[in-house]
């Protein structure tokens, strides 16, 4: 996808989903259509065709998103994951020992 991109090309291209089922039941015992696997084929159907929930963490401050408790962390590292170091960031958002553990932890 990202050298079709690369190419030139603003749209991507379609892609044929194909599984190749090497199970022990046979035939393959499932649906082909993957929205039937789920309780509520309607509701999938409809999530899944229509235009997906978008939180774009390049306009939220980072005061904001810190007051979002259990996903601040997660979302500071997802909006600064371009950045060369991390480290002053992770200083300044997380307890003190975080950055610790984070970068030694094996």
């Amino acid at each position: 996808m990202q050298r079709h991109l690369e190419a030139g090309h603003k749209k991507l291209p379609l892609v044929i989903p194909v599984l190749f089922y090497t199970g022990k039941r046979s035939p393959y015992p499932y649906s082909p259509r993957w929205l039937d696997e789920f309780d509520d084929t309607a509701l999938a159907g409809k999530l899944y065709s229509s235009a997906f929930p978008l939180v774009d963490v390049t306009v939220i401050p980072d005061d904001e998103i810190a007051g979002h408790r259990s996903m601040a962390a997660l979302t500071l590292l997802q909006e600064h994951i371009h950045q060369r170091d991390l480290a002053e960031l992770v200083t300044g958002w997380l307890p003190s020992c975080w950055p610790d553990i984070c970068l030694h932890h094996r």
